[in-house]
């Protein structure tokens, strides 16, 4: 699975650095970039609760193939797009294949481990995960300026397509072709057992962190160092990888703490430190101190992200831990899309400052359902 979804995010995201670019290049102006960036995800918001139930009737294998396969046709029609709503399509296709693929592995990976290691894993596969991104990104950027835009998605197309094979012929992966839904007689009293509090306030600690991540880091913060600031891209670009350091740092060791000192203070050390970097962050005018708080920023981030599909897999019955995760990462999506637009109209009535103090205290609301979970003893 640590493969598989390395090499699925290094295809992903190899496009991000050039998306804007591309969709400009096919005439897409104003809002309209702004919905080809966000098509993706949009359309994994729509299927994230979906896929877990699909993954609950039928099996693990099913949705993760079936993610991958619409991933590469979404790739296929980016690259042949010659207008942006064709190019929406695409990544929306591209979206929807990554909700089938993503939310079905990890609660794979939260099953394939007891409640003693499921931490540690979950922050090595997230880690791993994330470095994809990372690489992704960097040759994405290089990838474009060599073959051009159009050409970037067939070399993603053609990193996906082995990730396509392994999963279809891997042994190991046939064994989670069985469903796990539960009898007819018992299904109702068993979705009772999704109505719960862990699975709310987990996935409002979820919305809130990405509204925090996509709104602040990768939204506002940019504008704030670029237009108020004046620091040029490459500095910018500097910043961005502080934080996927702290990112990738902080994962693991959420991982250690998650085993060692429970789900519900870590996630509770995570949301703390986000918080208060964020609140930094917007004191800050330097480069030196918005490169710290960036990477204490990620590292919140990444602590806060490990804990919460522990959580989701340990408060509802194996038979619906799909749906339960689909259900969390439905609000983790909406946080992607509410953030950058409510933010931006926060700077354009009161400034970039603003921005960042009302997204420090939105995170630390979080704390207020996560304080009153009653984490199971492992």
């Amino acid at each position: 699975m640590c493969g598989l979804g390395f090499l699925l995010m290094i295809g992903s995201f190899m496009i991000n650095p050039v998306l804007p670019l591309f969709a400009q290049s096919l005439g897409a102006t104003g809002v309209l970039v702004g919905f080809v960036v966000s098509g993706y995800f949009v359309a994994r918001a729509f299927v994230e609760l979906p896929s877990g139930m699909i993954s609950d009737r039928f099996g693990r294998r099913t949705p993760i193939l079936i993610g991958i396969f619409v991933s590469m046709f979404g790739f296929l029609v980016c690259a042949i797009s010659t207008d942006p709503y064709q190019l929406i399509f695409g990544r929306a296709l591209g979206g929807f294949g990554s909700a089938l693929f993503f939310c079905t592995s990890m609660t794979l990976v939260t099953e394939l481990f007891d409640a003693s290691t499921r931490g540690r894993a979950l922050g090595i596969y997230q880690a791993i995960e994330f470095f994809g991104t990372f690489i992704g990104s960097i040759i994405g950027g290089f990838t474009a300026e060599l073959i051009g835009f159009a050409n970037t998605f067939y070399v993603c197309l053609a990193l996906v397509i082995p990730t396509f094979v392994i999963a279809l012929f891997s042994p190991d992966l046939k064994k989670e072709s069985s469903p796990r839904v539960v009898a007819q007689s018992s299904r109702a009293v068993s979705y009772a057992a999704l109505r719960n509090f862990t699975l709310a306030a987990v996935s409002v600690a979820a919305f809130l962190r990405l509204f925090d991540e996509q709104g602040v880091i990768n939204t506002i913060l940019p504008i704030y160092a670029n237009r108020f600031l004046g620091m040029d891209v490459a500095l910018i670009g500097i910043l961005m990888g502080a934080k996927a350091a702290g990112y990738v740092s902080a994962v693991l060791l959420a991982g250690l703490m998650c085993d060692a000192i429970g789900r519900k203070r870590t996630l509770l050390i995570g949301i703390a430190l986000a918080s208060v970097s964020v609140f930094l962050l917007g004191l800050s005018t330097g480069f030196g101190s918005l490169m710290v708080f960036s990477a204490l920023a990620g590292a919140g981030s990444g602590i806060i992200m490990v804990p919460l599909p522990a959580l989701v897999a340990e408060s509802v019955p194996p038979s619906l831990r799909g749906t339960a995760m689909g259900t969390f990462r439905t609000l983790f999506d909406m946080g992607a899309i509410v953030g950058p637009v409510s933010l931006t109209f926060v700077l354009g009535l009161a400034g970039p400052t603003a921005c960042f103090y009302v997204a420090s205290v939105a995170i630390l609301l979080g704390t207020l359902p996560v304080a009153f979970i009653r984490e199971k003893p492992r």
